[in-house]
């Protein structure tokens, strides 16, 4: 990676700051990222205000990633018609072979 197209962001959540670097294209995403565990953290402190802020940013970690994977495993109306298709295809392949 080119040095010209590093960018430092310094973000601070739950109190600690940290100076992270990342490609340029990437600077916006990372804010955003950031701030979205900000907005998780402080809901669930506020909804559990028993909670330290290390259980309170474990369990947003474990939340950020449950709706990672509910996204990554979900599959758009536009995917199981091509999968749809792709079997179609091959079951008249088979039927070519047989």
């Amino acid at each position: 990676m080119d040095y010209d197209e590093i960018k430092t962001v310094t973000v601070s959540l739950l109190g600690e700051s940290f100076t992270l670097r990342c490609h340029k294209s990437q600077a916006d995403s990372l804010q955003r990222a950031v701030g979205k565990i900000q907005e998780i953290t402080a809901k669930i402190l506020r909804d559990n205000p028993s909670l330290t802020p290390q259980q309170a940013a474990i369990i947003a970690a474990i939340e950020s990633q449950s709706q990672l994977q509910r996204y990554l495993d979900t599959s758009t109306p536009f995917q199981e018609q091509a999968m749809q298709l792709i079997h179609r295809i091959k079951r008249n392949l088979n039927n070519l072979d047989s």
